[in-house]
């Protein structure tokens, strides 16, 4: 791989490239905070060299490329690329992040995807590194070693996931998976889809489907505690910060497991039921500096704090689980009160959905009457002891099936055909609270930036599901030529979801902002077509990495 090489006059290490030349939108990276190359980023630099060649002699051969790749220059200048991604997806909790005492695959991990951002180098010379990183990643990583041995029986008793490191190395091994699916050749997304169960099975294993129940202990994350009570000086920030990262690890697998469903017709990892994590917490909670910000932007200290701190979220001191919103939204009789989730939590919610209907949709072409996840199952609390559950009453008589199912329904079309209707009245339900929501948190003709994040824009996913109730797709289509055919459908969705945002005038979001050309005619994807990089000057901003060294 030869970096990327212009015509210059400059000397030094990247000799002919000129990072003021890009196309890409220039972010503002004031509060980044990395220093001009100097001795600690050289350090960084020489940290991660040895990272990758010292213990894989077979990359010797390359090693002049790495070290440029891995230079302290172009450290600082992917690590402020990768905000591009952290805007649509804010998996780094940016408050707490030092790149000084940070897992080395996990810097490696935000490299590279910020290389996808940058003008130094092309896609080619990004695919390339990418194979060498995850290479990397996965022979240093002992939670891999742990979970790539399961089989043979190694390792059978070992836990992983109660360290610092241990959840970094999932980050990293899960950034791979990302880079190999949106940014990778049709070979390097067949390798992602061929892998993406082991880093289901690193989640299990890890515990990340649960909140943790030993230190640190996060009250505001456990299931069944009554939090009305919870004041501000009983607020560890530190448990609750471990905890979040935890739980927004797991629902990026989970979000990378239903876009394998949705977009290449591969069954899904993970089962309805078995996350029991409070969905995301609002962006004011988690972007939050100190602890007394993360206080206020949750409500601990009064409705009045809260509303002018975290004016776009719900507010909540704990969020709902995902599993008793999905039945909620799923049952005849229950709905979600006005206000109970906030756009990333809508985001999450909206692919669970369409992870059902594809489930639904398979079941009713091939006549069987075996539901696999009943999502009205289950001995938990009654949905109707949750403060955000109200009563509905059946929509249309299209709700889920009841107890005193009467059975005049054939077995087969009759149970598969409502859960169907079951789901395709969830997702209506899911569109009401989106629409009651969003004109509160963000309000139409605001003076607020453009909403910015693939995770804040969840509609078109709304508007997919009818374009793929209008079709009879075919779940036994090969992967990639399910990629094309929904990413066209995504287009059509992208031409009702404006209309419907106009008319409200909401603004459109950032999966308008897709690149046409994207997955269209060539299936060696670019990522930064799929998740645009920021443009400054009118979206959202973004955090940065913040270094104290």
């Amino acid at each position: 791989m030869q970096i990327k090489q212009e015509p210059s006059n400059h000397g030094g290490l990247f000799t002919g490239v000129y990072p003021g030349a890009s196309d890409l939108p220039g972010p503002d990276f004031s509060n980044w905070n990395i220093p001009a190359p100097n001795e600690p980023l050289q350090q960084i630099s020489s940290q991660l060299l040895n990272f990758c060649l010292t213990t894989h002699p077979q990359l010797n051969a390359r090693s002049q490329e790495i070290r440029k790749f891995l230079s302290a220059d172009n450290i600082k200048h992917f690590l402020e690329q990768f905000s591009n991604f952290q805007g649509h997806f804010p998996i780094i909790h940016m408050p707490t992040f030092r790149i000084t005492d940070t897992y080395e695959g996990l810097l490696l991990g935000m490299i590279c995807i910020g290389a996808v951002y940058s003008d130094r180098m092309t896609s080619v010379q990004v695919r390339e590194m990418m194979e060498v990183v995850k290479m990397v990643i996965e022979s240093n990583s002992q939670v891999y070693t742990v979970i790539s041995r399961a089989s043979t029986g190694d390792y059978a008793n070992e836990s992983i996931g109660s360290s610092k490191s241990e959840i970094e190395q999932i980050a990293a091994i899960f950034m791979m998976q990302v880079l190999f699916t949106w940014h990778g050749t049709p070979l390097q997304r067949e390798k992602a889809r061929r892998d993406f169960p082991l880093v289901v099975s690193l989640a299990r294993r890890a515990g990340l489907t649960q909140p943790m129940t030993s230190n640190p202990f996060s009250v505001l994350h456990q299931n069944h505690v009554n939090v009305d009570a919870f004041v501000a000086a009983n607020f560890d920030w530190n448990a609750w910060v471990e905890q979040e990262k935890r739980s927004r690890i797991l629902y990026m697998i989970f979000l990378l497991d239903a876009a394998l469903v949705i977009f290449f017709n591969i069954a899904p990892s993970f089962d309805a039921l078995e996350i029991r994590l409070p969905l995301p917490a609002d962006d004011a909670a988690w972007e939050a500096r100190t602890s007394a910000e993360c206080a206020d932007a949750l409500g601990l200290n009064g409705t009045a704090v809260s509303a002018q701190k975290n004016p776009e979220g719900n507010r909540r001191r704990k969020q709902p689980e995902m599993h008793t919103v999905l039945k909620t939204l799923m049952h005849h009789s229950y709905d979600m009160q006005t206000g109970t989730t906030n756009l990333f939590s809508k985001f999450v919610l909206v692919h669970a959905l369409h992870v059902q209907l594809w489930t639904a949709q398979k079941q009713v072409s091939q006549e069987s009457g075996q539901i696999t996840a009943s999502l009205s199952s289950g001995t938990n609390t009654p949905l109707s002891q949750n403060d955000w559950v109200v009563r509905s009453g059946d929509q249309n008589g299209s709700g889920a099936p009841s107890a005193n199912n009467s059975g005049r329904a054939t077995p087969v079309d009759g149970q598969s055909h409502q859960l169907l209707k079951s789901v395709t009245t969830a997702f209506e339900k899911w569109k009401k609270a989106w629409d009651e929501d969003i004109t509160v948190q963000y309000p139409p003709g605001s003076s607020y930036p453009r909403r910015f994040g693939f995770c804040r824009d969840g509609a078109h996913f709304y508007w997919l599901q009818k374009c793929m109730l209008s079709q009879k797709l075919d779940w036994q289509m090969p992967s990639d030529q399910r990629f094309t055919h929904v990413i066209q459908l995504l287009k059509f969705a992208k031409r009702w979801a404006s209309t419907d945002t106009s008319k409200r005038g909401e603004e459109p979001g950032s999966i308008s902002d897709i690149d046409k050309d994207f997955g269209v005619a060539n299936l060696t994807l670019d990522m930064a077509q799929l998740f645009r990089p920021v443009n400054a000057k009118i979206d959202s901003p973004v955090q940065g990495v913040h270094t104290n060294i």
